[in-house]
């Protein structure tokens, strides 16, 4: 008989330098993930208080659409430039409030922009 817990298992990757800290600790595993994890979601919702306004969000919203998958952290580090692009190929998108918005992902820190993406992931 299988329980709840393991049903809801799934495998995850632990690259070299998260094992370097994880040597040592007593905690298993899954509780070191769970508090990695909680610590995310928590910098994550402090960081992306400020929703995104009307032209800003349709343009976000229209490149996510556009790349079709939950973005990589390393995706997530060029989205300004992938915003910048799809103006170009989006002539009838508003250009100076794109430029802006653009604006704003360059001079974003990653956590913000981290959080922009994964508040706009879970919209559409």
């Amino acid at each position: 008989m299988t329980s709840g817990i393991r049903k809801n298992r799934q495998m995850i990757y632990i690259s070299d330098n998260l094992r370097k800290v994880l040597e040592g600790r007593k905690e298993p595993l899954s509780t070191v993930v769970n508090m990695i994890a909680e610590r995310y979601l928590g910098m994550i919702e402090r960081a992306g208080r400020t929703p995104p306004y009307c032209l800003r969000g349709e343009l976000y919203e229209n490149v996510l659409k556009e790349v079709g998958h939950l973005l990589t952290s390393a995706e997530i580090a060029t989205f300004a430039s992938m915003c910048k692009d799809w103006l170009t190929r989006n002539s009838e998108f508003p250009q100076e409030p794109g430029k802006t918005a653009v604006m704003i992902l360059e001079n974003s820190p990653h956590l913000d922009l981290v959080a922009l993406v994964d508040k706009m992931e879970k919209g559409l």
